[in-house]
């Protein structure tokens, strides 16, 4: 009966096993996420990391002139609008998630493509400069992860290789293929934030904006789930270091840097004020920071305390993190 139970387990073991491998060999193949064979930046590539596609943008614009660096908070910014605005060729790369390291490896990844740039719209979040834990996507892309030689020395060694084997059995990776299988029937177009946003529609006066206004309150709470535990975290001193080196490398460089600090929904930060009050101090230090870079070249304009005619209303924000195209147009027009 020993052997027979035995037998069934390394049967068992060995299915698993086999399966593991099977997934392996698929996710490797495949690639979804540019993690294997990405070496280097392939404009037509098809891809599911959003990250390697702001890339893309990069190569695929060599005229580029101006570059808006922000997190999904920076989404919304209509790039066209922008462009219309200051007469230069601009690229919303503004991505969810996008942190210090991802905005570093970006502007890098600009300057080897030699774009002529004359302008930085850097849209500044505390996040991104809070907390030491980087993204996947950034570690394992080598595209973006060549740029950051300085800033992820300790994570080249062990760590590293075993998050490399791990990725090739995660679901979502299996996931990720399956979608780059079947996106491989469409014409692929390099997506960029903002570029299909009606800017005329957000300087209306009609403007409503995409979230019901019974509905507001609920994405508020949402976001506060997500987005209020990174206003929490105590600010990474290092990230904040390398934040203010690049951004005055940039203007010693003659390239012009706005900073634009966008609010939270007054709702969403009187809450955290009551939850956690002490990380209020921490974001005076940060909004001190980031106003200490001010310079000729260096301009730093903030709205953290609010938007000018904010009603709080869902024409001026998608929830409690986001605004609305016609917030960001709003702050834009003033700061630029």
């Amino acid at each position: 009966m020993m052997n027979k139970n035995v037998k069934v387990i390394l049967s068992l073991a060995f299915f698993v096993i086999l399966l593991l491998g099977g997934i392996a060999a698929f996710n490797f193949y495949v690639d979804p996420m540019c993690y294997y064979h990405c070496q280097s930046v392939e404009v037509q590539h098809p891809t599911q990391n959003v990250y390697y596609e702001a890339t893309q943008l990069i190569a695929a614009h060599p005229e580029a002139e101006v570059l808006i660096l922000g997190s999904s908070r920076g989404q919304t910014t209509p790039g066209n609008w922008v462009e219309n605005h200051i007469g230069m060729k601009t690229l919303n790369l503004s991505k969810g998630g996008a942190g210090i390291l991802l905005k570093l490896a970006l502007l890098r990844t600009a300057q080897e493509y030699k774009l002529p740039l004359k302008k930085i719209i850097w849209i500044a979040d505390y996040f991104e400069v809070a907390g030491d834990v980087t993204d996947v996507k950034v570690r394992q892309t080598p595209v973006l992860r060549k740029h950051l030689v300085k800033e992820l020395p300790e994570e080249a060694g062990i760590k590293n290789r075993l998050e490399f084997l791990q990725r090739l059995i995660d679901h979502t990776s299996f996931e990720a293929s399956l979608a780059q299988i079947k996106s491989l029937s469409t014409t692929f177009e390099v997506p960029q934030s903002g570029v299909n946003i009606d800017s005329n529609a957000c300087a209306s006066p009609d403007f409503k904006g995409k979230t019901p206004v019974d509905v507001l309150s609920k994405e508020i709470d949402i976001s506060y789930s997500t987005f209020g535990l990174m206003l929490r975290s105590k600010m990474n001193d290092s990230y904040m270091a390398d934040l203010k080196k690049e951004i005055q490398m940039l203007g010693q460089s003659g390239i012009e840097v706005l900073i634009l600090i966008p609010p939270f929904h007054p709702k969403f930060m009187a809450r955290l004020a009551k939850d956690a009050p002490e990380s209020l101090e921490r974001h005076k230090q940060w909004l001190d920071q980031l106003n200490s870079l001010q310079s000729d070249r260096i301009h730093v304009s903030s709205f953290w305390d609010r938007i000018p005619g904010d009603d709080g209303g869902p024409s001026f924000w998608d929830d409690g993190a986001h605004p609305t195209c016609k917030s960001m147009m709003i702050m834009l027009d003033k700061a630029l």
